[in-house]
């Protein structure tokens, strides 16, 4: 039987923008102090393409109630997207303060925060014919107007607001138009970026689209997801091995040798009691083994004593000034019925 599910459309001509903004110098220093610096990658010539088969595949199996990927004929597995997974792929901060914008940005607070005269404002507007107001900037015109930092620029940050501003815009929290909401900008500046818990927020922003997607692939409609699908396409290689071998592709963590994770400036005798202490630990940890089928009273036993060992080993080390270190890994499968 011909497979009848719609494919996601591609969503990442706003993301292909991202590259066109040459930054300048100043502004890359700037940016490289604050949580987004990883995504100046993307303006070394780093593409960033969509695998619409694994995206639609991923859509189809998200639960828009539980807000997870769901498995099985019964729901009996769920995968979260969760917010150490945007920690780990992009660096953004997921403790912080909310990200929840200014509401109703005037003009003037717009020109007080880009530093600019208030006239200046109605030349970056996003026009759309049957609005009554305006309430976007123009991606374009905001990369026009701020892309070129004058030399010796004494007070850079609003230029750096207006090119976080305009990552926003193309991939962190992006829309079905090319403008930009400017209620962010008052929290873009060098001394308050940081503060802001963006991946939470990047979070948020892909599983309303994704519940958004779903439901259109419900009623037999076609959709496509808005935001950094490319974290999503990154946290099915890591969390799904299926997907890896499909794709005849290995896990991000597995293409990192371990000279690149050592400090270049450890010393040498630092880094053989580290290889030692090692080998130590993982001669003394034996790997704890409960086989399958029902939890038992005996089983329960067993994972209560080894969950106890560890919380013992945390209370010594902390007495001691010890940082805990294990590699204890409790794999819990839960089967209906």
């Amino acid at each position: 039987m011909e497979d009848q599910r719609k494919p996601i459309t591609n969503n990442m001509q706003l993301a292909k923008k991202l590259p066109m903004w040459k930054v300048d110098p100043q502004i890359q220093t700037l940016v490289e102090a604050t949580c987004f610096k990883h995504f100046l990658r993307f303006h070394e010539g780093n593409s960033v393409n969509q695998n619409l088969s694994l995206l639609t595949a991923l859509a189809y199996f998200y639960d828009r109630d539980e807000s997870v990927f769901s498995f099985g004929d019964k729901k009996s597995f769920f995968v979260d997207f969760s917010l150490e997974d945007v920690l780990y792929i992009t660096g953004l901060s997921i403790d912080g303060d909310p990200v929840t914008g200014v509401e109703n940005v005037s003009a003037h607070a717009i020109a007080h925060e880009l530093n600019i005269h208030e006239t200046e404002v109605d030349e970056l507007y996003f026009k759309r014919k049957k609005a009554k107001t305006n309430v976007r900037l123009d991606l374009n015109k905001l990369r026009t107007r701020f892309e070129k930092v004058p030399e010796e620029c004494l007070d850079c940050d609003a230029y750096l607001k207006a090119y976080l501003l305009y990552l926003l815009g193309t991939v962190i929290m992006p829309n079905n138009t090319e403008g930009v909401s400017p209620i962010y900008l008052p929290l873009l500046g060098r001394n308050t970026v940081n503060k802001y818990a963006w991946g939470a927020a990047m979070v948020g922003f892909l599983k309303n689209s994704l519940k958004d997607t779903k439901a259109l692939l419900d009623e037999g409609k076609t959709g496509s997801i808005s935001g950094f699908v490319y974290a999503i396409m990154v946290f099915a290689l890591e969390r799904f091995a299926c997907v890896r071998e499909e794709l005849s592709l290995r896990s991000v963590s597995d293409n990192i040798s371990h000279k690149e994770l050592e400090p270049k400036s450890e010393h040498q005798g630092v880094k053989e009691l580290r290889s030692k202490d090692k080998e130590q630990r993982s001669d003394q940890e034996e790997p704890l083994l409960i086989s399958n089928g029902l939890m038992t009273r005996a089983k329960s036993n067993k994972l209560k004593e080894a969950v106890r060992d560890i919380l013992k080993q945390g209370m010594l080390s902390d007495q001691e000034g010890k940082e805990l270190v294990t590699t204890t890994l409790v794999v819990i499968q839960v089967q209906e019925g």
